[in-house]
């Protein structure tokens, strides 16, 4: 079983390779062991729209038991015939924070033609500890998620707004 937070990273590059730099900071930041690579790939769209999915090499992945097929199963990819089905995984219940099935085809669709998305399933280590005494102490996690900058920008206008 993984710790939390977990984070599903999709990152879209206009070349149809990942960067050099990209791949040595994601090295360096699991030697630090700030971040575990639990899962990845690419999602690469063509000219025409068409997406394929491509396992990352082992080299980025820290648990590589089964690459690709955790964030293969996110986008509904049939891991038989290597092809997106109908069914993402999704949570529709009460109180379970995840990605829905049709925020999950939008970050599809949101890919632009002929480029690729780095799709990671990243843990974050440092919060570990945290997570641990939370967890030994009863706590229940109500929520977790990535506070963009443009929406912490967003709050930072709209607070001064109202202060002023």
């Amino acid at each position: 079983m993984y710790g939390w937070p977990l984070h599903l990273l999709v990152v879209t590059f206009a070349d149809d390779a990942l960067p050099s730099h990209v791949a040595d900071q994601l090295r360096s930041s699991r030697e630090r062991g700030v971040i575990r690579v639990l899962d990845g790939g690419m999602l690469i769209k063509g000219d025409e729209g068409d997406v394929e999915f491509r396992v990352l090499p082992d080299l980025l992945l820290d648990d590589s038991a089964l690459p690709g097929r955790l964030v293969g199963a996110l986008f509904g990819l049939d891991p038989e015939t290597g092809q997106f089905g109908e069914e993402a995984v999704a949570t529709e219940e009460t109180r379970a924070f995840g990605l829905s099935a049709d925020y999950l085809a939008e970050i599809i669709d949101g890919i632009p033609r002929a480029s690729i998305a780095l799709v990671l399933l990243v843990e974050h280590l440092w919060i570990a500890g945290f997570a641990e005494s939370a967890a030994d102490d009863r706590g229940i996690l109500l929520a977790q998620g990535w506070v963009t900058p443009v929406t912490f920008s967003d709050a930072c206008r709209t607070s001064r707004s109202e202060i002023l």
